[in-house]
């Protein structure tokens, strides 16, 4: 589906930095990103406890990255958090 201008304009109207979110969150952002300022994803990710970042080596593409994304998605979804008890 083609993207357009509006979708950014829709955006601006919103403030990413207070949005709250109540769920777990997984970020990985390159360090060589030259699409997204890594600072302001670093700023946002500190501002919440529940989000785990990974700042990468990396572009915005993460194509270096892939195989421990892969790693640490599998973690982030499939291991219990600590401190977790699964009821029987």
């Amino acid at each position: 589906m083609p993207v357009h201008f509006e979708l950014y304009t829709d955006a601006r109207q919103y403030d990413a930095l207070g949005a709250r979110l109540d769920i777990p969150v997984q970020v990985f952002q390159g360090l060589r990103d030259s699409s997204v300022d890594p600072a302001s994803v670093k700023e946002w990710s500190e501002a919440r406890a529940n989000v785990e970042l990974h700042l990468l080596d990396d572009e915005h593409q993460l194509g270096a990255s892939l195989d421990y994304i892969w790693r640490e998605m599998s973690r982030f979804l499939f291991e219990a958090p600590p401190g977790y008890q699964q009821i029987p």
